[in-house]
């Protein structure tokens, strides 16, 4: 088998294996999130918040476009964490129809105390790896991140200097 073969052929094991963790994953965290004290954020709350607290400013449409759901869907979630005081409502100064989303210093609070809980189970999770299996996932997350942020270069920097 030549070396291009051999590539392609664990190239698409490679996107087999990614195809299969990633919904694997959300539901991972879904369940670590139904385990956590009340009133931890969901991951649907998490993803609402860690997107405007990347993108201060958001509207309300690019958050549903960024996350994949419908605007009213969006819309829904969005009143729920103003109405629990973790998100602002803003208007934009240059466009007075287009509100702007912005997270509360209480949803920042929230928001950090949701990852400080999912990394403190994931880091007692990934106690019975070894060094070595460890510095493997390290790189692997390394090179999945560098993927993305080829596909997407306005996410470079943010992959590169934000905890996911």
């Amino acid at each position: 088998m030549t070396q291009n073969m051999t590539q392609n052929t664990l190239q698409n094991r490679c996107a087999s294996n990614l195809q299969t963790l990633l919904p694997w994953l959300r539901y991972y965290l879904r369940g670590l999130l139904k385990a956590a004290p009340a009133g931890t954020l969901n991951i649907n709350e998490i993803r609402i918040l860690a997107r405007v607290f990347r993108f201060p400013g958001l509207s309300l449409q690019c958050l549903a476009d960024d996350l994949g759901i419908h605007k009213a869907t969006a819309s829904i979630r969005v009143e729920q964490l103003v109405e629990q005081g973790l998100l602002e409502r803003r208007v934009n100064p240059h466009s007075r129809r287009e509100i702007q989303l912005a997270i509360s210093p209480q949803g920042l609070s929230a928001y950090k105390q949701a990852k400080d809980y999912l990394k403190t189970h994931l880091v007692a999770q990934m106690s019975q790896f070894s060094e070595d299996e460890l510095q493997s996932l390290e790189k692997g997350l390394g090179l999945l991140a560098r993927m993305v942020s080829q596909t997407h270069p306005e996410l470079g920097n943010q992959l590169a200097e934000t905890e996911i």
